[in-house]
């Protein structure tokens, strides 16, 4: 059996919903788990209230405090809370184990509940553990049969790894068949009584005389009695009796004095063990990983014995570097059988577990990112699979997020947001270059499979509107055929399409035809108006049909007129980009001259240029398009220019205070500084 879902009611950050339902509600799957999110986002308490209802192996001190409580918006912390697990797949061993607290659902199957309910009254903590629907309190037997394997954050894994009388180690191997239901003497108990009579043997030996009779005639008294005392180990116990006896004085019996290992009985056998790698010493990590395979031997025990086994792991990551957090994932998810539930604040373990493992915590929830609570296709968590690398994972941690198509935008945006004292740092929002416009397949990882709701988390999804403005075709250099911005209106709704068969498929739905009917010659056109060479007007209707496609609630899109890189070289700073641009030409060609770039030179540069085309008549999508067009040819590279561009508006904007207001208010950096308002909570001054 497994845990499959856990509700809580009034437990630390969780409170009760309107309807008495549970403030959160967390679904498992029944093998490996990861809770990730950032800091304070109700992760431990996840843990720590699987750890109230069930115990854990090691027996660790898991008690209510009043603090535990929830705290209303009022201030006034609440006087009962109740957490409940549920569990699923019980075999007929585990259903006959637990047979007074199951119940059989709608479908048949068999589900296991377990709550713990507690209440403050006169300033005292009452706790009670019950069972299935009737309530029942839970029993001794019960409740040790599902104690779960526990490994704390910070753990001291060199600490738990040594003997003791509260051993770790100890606790695991008496779980083993090999320690448990023996009759008579353990052969490991039998090492150890010929281990000690080797030693007590040893320790009541007398120096030989033969040793006395090699000592050279020469040798003084002194060093005779000196050899005598080191070359004799009865000489300790003899010490060591002679000096007891004169404490005890002659009324008290007398005592034999033995040195051994051990008692002779297994469990105090067992607690002198160490589990240990070799002699020299090894790093925290190495020790960290040791002790996770101790504990893993704890659940393969309990797999093989057909008992429930289940392990909670705080920040997994602990003291282990990234391609160790790889190995350790990986064996959790191909080789361990038993259900795992982690936390992490690790992007590494994030981008390379399986997406179906994840849980992410946001805004008092927790949305399981498994395939049967998203919006994600089987197609969408393949391409996730192979492109959610590390640096787009960091959107599980983030405050918000902005989707970006590529590096020029990576690198501006956060640079645009800091200038206008909107750090995307500072408001936790995390950047993620998709590299493409595969943005629904990261979008929808935030949708829930009714798609009624998201996650939570405000995401902007900057997009190129990809409209070639007139200046594209009438460029010699390009081979590409102008067709005119052609756009079909339905004249009976004013509904506007770019194209045809999509005004068409809109005609069908009008005139109540079939998908797979066909139009008669003409029957269409009386139905659709087609409008030429209106640039303004369709760039219009293709940014609705990117907003229709993209928005959702707190999911919104972000658009230009063709590129961020054209738009910005309409805007208040062309002469920068402009700059930026000859900049990357020239790294292009050679990029040794890195070395001796005088950006100031560049800039006065692109100011003659700019002056130039104005005197010879051009307007600004002209001089617009002759900027753009370099990076366009693929003459200098987008990513050294937004490079070089970030650079020169941090140096510019510390030296011209206006520089900052320009680009508040100017039209074409806009939807760049809407998407920054969007995800860091900020009122717009720029929509109103």
């Amino acid at each position: 059996m497994f845990l499959s879902k856990l509700k809580i009611w009034n437990f630390r950050k969780y409170g009760t919903k309107e309807n008495e339902d549970a403030g959160i509600t967390v679904l498992f799957s029944d093998r490996l788990n990861l809770i990730v999110g950032e800091n304070d986002s109700g992760k431990t308490a996840i843990i720590d209230a699987i750890k109230l209802v069930l115990g854990t192996q090691s027996y660790d001190s898991v008690r209510l405090e009043e603090n535990d409580f929830y705290r209303g918006k009022n201030g006034i912390r609440t006087n009962y809370l109740k957490i409940e697990c549920t569990f699923e797949s019980l075999s007929n061993i585990e259903a006959g184990r637990f047979l007074e607290w199951i119940y059989i659902d709608d479908e048949g199957n068999a589900k296991l509940e377990v709550r713990l309910t507690a209440r403050i009254k006169d300033n005292k903590i009452t706790i009670r553990k019950t069972g299935g629907k009737e309530d029942l309190d839970v029993n001794f037997e019960a409740s040790e049969n599902l104690r779960v394997t526990y490994l704390k954050p910070l753990r001291d894994a060199e600490h738990e790894l040594n003997p003791g009388y509260r051993s770790r180690f100890a606790q695991v191997l008496k779980s083993h068949p090999i320690f448990k239901n023996k009759d008579g003497t353990h052969k490991i108990e039998e090492i150890m009584k010929s281990a000690n009579r080797n030693i007590e043997e040893y320790f009541k030996e007398s120096i030989s005389q033969d040793n006395n009779h090699d000592m050279d005639s020469d040798t003084t008294e002194e060093i005779k009695v000196q050899l005598d005392y080191k070359d004799n180990p009865s000489s300790i116990i003899s010490s060591i009796s002679d000096t007891l006896s004169n404490f005890l004085g002659t009324d008290k019996d007398k005592y034999d004095v033995n040195i051994n290992i051990s008692e002779m009985e297994l469990n105090k056998i067992l607690s002198r063990l160490m589990l240990k790698i070799d002699e020299d010493k090894v790093g925290l990590g190495t020790l960290n990983q040791l002790y996770m395979a101790m504990e893993m031997l704890l659940l393969d025990i309990k797999e093989k014995s057909n008992e429930f086994g289940l392990a909670l792991i705080e920040e997994i990551e602990a003291h282990i570097h990234p391609q160790a957090q790889l190995r350790i994932i990986k064996h959790l998810e191909e080789n361990i059988k038993s259900q795992t539930i982690l936390t992490t604040h690790s992007i590494t373990l994030a981008s390379i577990a399986n997406l179906n493992s994840l849980i992410l915590c946001r805004n008092n929830n927790a949305y399981s990112l498994n395939n049967k609570y998203t919006r994600l296709s089987s197609g969408d968590y393949e391409f996730l699979e192979r492109f959610l690398d590390s640096t787009k994972a960091n959107l599980f941690f983030a405050k918000g997020v902005i989707m970006v198509e590529g590096d020029a935008e990576n690198i501006l945006i956060p640079t645009i947001a800091k200038i206008i004292e909107k750090p995307l740092y500072m408001h936790g929002v995390s950047i993620v270059n998709v590299g493409n416009v595969a943005f629904l397949r990261y979008s929808n990882i935030f949708i829930s499979k009714e798609g009624d709701k998201t996650i939570g988390i405000p995401t902007s999804i900057v997009t190129d509107l990809d409209v070639r403005p007139i200046q594209y075709y009438q460029d010699d250099d390009n081979n590409s055929e102008f067709k005119g911005y052609k756009i079909y209106k339905t004249n009976d709704f004013d509904e506007y399409f770019t194209k045809e068969d999509d005004a068409k498929q809109r005609v069908k739905e009008i005139l109540g035809k079939e998908k797979s009917e066909r139009f008669k010659k003409g029957e269409y056109q009386a139905q659709i108006e087609v409008v030429d060479n209106d640039y303004e007007k369709f760039k219009e209707i293709i940014k609705a049909e990117k907003e229709e496609k993209y928005n959702f609630k707190d999911i919104k899109a972000f658009t230009n007129n063709w590129t961020m890189e054209f738009d910005l070289a309409l805007s208040c700073i062309k002469e920068y980009l402009y700059a930026a641009v000859l900049i990357a030409k020239d790294i292009k060609l050679d990029e040794g001259v890195v070395d001796s770039i005088d950006i100031n030179k560049y800039i006065d540069k692109a100011k003659e240029g700019i002056d130039e085309s104005i005197g010879d008549g051009k307007d600004e999508m002209d001089i617009a398009y002759k900027i753009y067009k370099p990076l366009l040819k693929g003459n200098a590279s987008k990513a050294v220019c937004a490079q070089y561009l970030s650079k020169i508006l941090l140096n510019k904007s510390n030296e011209d205070n206006d520089l900052v207001s320009k680009i508040l208010e100017d039209e074409h950096i806009k939807y760049i500084l809407d998407s920054i308002y969007h995800v860091t909570n900020s009122r717009s001054e720029v929509t109103e």
